[in-house]
């Protein structure tokens, strides 16, 4: 009957709006997104450009921090979904969160509640990159790819500014702009998104041009580190990268580096193995005197080594946090890790998936010799440490999309 036609036609459109309306909920609005686009680019991008870390952070805080926390208002079904789709390694990092404030509680109880911001912010940089990305893996994917290019400017700028405006010898390790000063720290950022274009879908010519402006920043930095990481992911890229693309990175590596290499060679082999192992086995010492809660993450520690040198750090992420807090924050850790693997190992095919595969294999070699911080205060090492992470929770899906063609 028209009633009757009218009646369901209503419950129709009622059950329609509904429908919609939770899909809503689970996407997020357009100027959140734009805001959190802004801030990862800022973290990306600002890193070389800013010319104090001040300013890096007020920043991070304005365009990333702040619109993460108005995520979890704004969008409280989209975080939990988010939540439900990465619960593994939501888990592990809630464990890890409160195993490292329990020793740093434990250790140096004082400074718990003034150190625990650092713990937050890891927490809101990781909830503004991954639902960056679960908004919109496409664009994810090219902001990484634009702001590798930036970087690749600023490897020019810092090259030109150290060796002509400001005279240095060439033989003296490269110090970049901005945040990049470090040559160690420096050089691994600029290794890893030289390891996104060597395996990112860009022109061919200005990926070409981009990826020997990085290289010759790598070589210049004489980080031996540098070297291993992009060597291991140009020897590993064919496993995850069926074209023939996957060798062109250990191509360009040789041709660029090969000159270089034999211009440096002494300066090399003269830092010898630069302490490590050393340096690795007096952390293992200390790691012996309090295996369990560490000395809290707060703490400041020195190794001593031959002829009384001293270091504020052990030189390899993972005895590290052992000595911060202790055996299980490492177990929790390399949980963790394994989780991202896996993550970029599913998404492999894809061009996200496939920078994630490039930061995994050029993070972990790295973390092996020089990163040293898991929850300072954002610094080129969370590249390596956090931000893979962040995109890993990104793609988190029950079901892997197809692969997309991007440039």
């Amino acid at each position: 009957m028209p009633g009757e036609r009218c009646c369901m036609s209503n419950d129709s459109a009622c059950s329609n709006s509904v429908m919609g309306l939770s899909v809503r909920k689970l996407e997020l609005p357009h100027w959140l997104a734009i805001w959190l686009l802004i801030g990862v680019a800022w973290f990306l991008v600002a890193v070389a450009w800013m010319p104090t870390n001040k300013l890096y952070q007020q920043g991070l805080v304005a365009f990333l921090w702040l619109p993460a926390l108005l995520t979890v208002f704004v969008r409280p079904a989209f975080c939990i979904e988010l939540v439900r789709a990465n619960k593994f390694l939501m888990l592990t990092f809630a464990g890890l969160f409160v195993w490292s404030s329990i020793s740093l509680l434990i250790a140096e109880p004082s400074l718990f509640l003034k150190e625990l911001k650092r713990q937050l912010y890891v927490g809101f940089f990781l909830l503004g990159v991954a639902a960056f990305v679960r908004h919109n893996e496409r664009l994810a994917y090219q902001t990484l790819i634009f702001a590798a290019l930036l970087l690749a400017l600023a490897a020019v700028v810092s090259t030109v500014d150290f060796y002509v405006l400001q005279g240095y010898p060439l033989r003296l390790r490269l110090q970049g702009i901005g945040q990049l000063s470090h040559p160690i720290l420096g050089g691994y950022v600029i290794g890893l998104v030289a390891a996104w274009l060597a395996c990112g879908r860009v022109n061919l010519w200005v990926r070409l041009l981009a990826l020997v402006v990085l290289l010759v920043f790598m070589l210049l930095t004489q980080s031996r580190g540098v070297w291993l990481a992009f060597l291991a992911v140009c020897v590993l890229m064919p496993l995850w990268q069926s074209s023939r693309r996957g060798w062109l990175p250990l191509v360009l590596l040789v041709l660029a580096g090969a000159p270089l290499f034999f211009v440096f060679i002494d300066v090399v082999l003269a830092r010898g193995f630069s302490y490590r192992p050393e340096i690795w086995v007096k952390s293992l010492d200390m790691i012996s005197l309090a295996p369990v809660w560490g000395v809290g993450f707060a703490a400041d520690y020195h190794i001593v080594g031959g002829g009384g040198k001293v270091f504020d750090h052990s030189h390899n992420l993972l005895l590290h946090v052992a000595i911060m807090s202790g055996i299980p924050a490492v177990l929790m850790w390399l949980t963790i890790w394994a989780g991202v693997a896996w993550q970029g190992w599913r998404h492999r095919k894809t061009p996200l998936g496939s920078l994630l595969c490039a930061s995994v294999v050029f993070s972990s070699v790295a973390c092996l010799f020089d990163a040293s911080s898991l929850w300072g205060t954002p610094r080129p090492e969370w590249f390596l440490t956090w931000l893979p992470l962040g995109i890993a929770l990104g793609l988190g899906r029950t079901s892997v999309p197809a692969a997309v063609s991007q440039t």
